[in-house]
């Protein structure tokens, strides 16, 4: 009985809830911005974020808003198969601007595909930028990390899409990394323009 009780408390989450960032507040799901953001998620994440591929809905459960100086943070928690997301959208004041996806977290930092979500590095981010500028320009300059996920295959795959700023302007890259197996370190391995 005590084996099968301690089995059970261990598929349970360490905790069930984000912690949201100081700064923002609660907001109204059905409120304009907060749809348009969630429908902007919907469309973006996808193209970088496998959990979130496929056929089934993504529900929206809760969001957040924090007004800056340079535009809003707009934070929507989200459901897919039995996983919680958070998606941080920021909206720029300069109306010249997209918005753009500024961060993704899963609870838990585990996905139910075995992925885990993690700090990068500032190894794997000197990695990361030595390439990004060797493609755009060496005035490139990190904007800010969305996430990073490992998932051990034979090798590690490292997924890491960040936003950075270009000579062309602000871009929304998904960098893929590889760790050999055996190895520690990771190394570069591709570099896709998601916008």
């Amino acid at each position: 009985m005590i084996l099968f009780s301690l089995c059970v408390v261990s598929k349970n989450p360490t905790f069930r809830y984000f912690q949201i960032p100081e700064g923002f507040n609660i907001v109204d799901i059905h409120q304009p911005i907060v749809q348009e953001c969630f429908e902007f998620s919907k469309e973006q994440c996808p193209k970088f974020i496998d959990e979130l591929r496929g056929p089934h809905s993504i529900v929206l459960l809760h969001a957040w808003k924090r007004i800056t100086s340079e535009g809003q943070y707009v934070a929507i928690e989200v459901f897919r198969l039995r996983q919680k997301y958070l998606v941080t959208i920021f909206l720029p004041n300069n109306q010249t601007e997209n918005k753009y996806i500024y961060k993704f977290n899963v609870l838990n930092s585990e996905s139910p595909s075995g992925s885990t979500y993690v700090e990068p590095s500032e190894e794997v981010l000197e990695e990361t930028m030595s390439a990004v500028k060797k493609q755009f320009g060496e005035e490139s300059s990190l904007i800010n990390i969305i996430s990073f996920k490992t998932i051990m295959q034979v090798d590690t795959i490292g997924y890491l899409p960040i936003n950075v700023n270009t000579p062309q302007g602000r871009k929304l890259l998904d960098v893929r990394l590889c760790c050999k197996f055996g190895e520690e370190d990771f190394h570069f391995k591709s570099l896709e323009v998601i916008e």
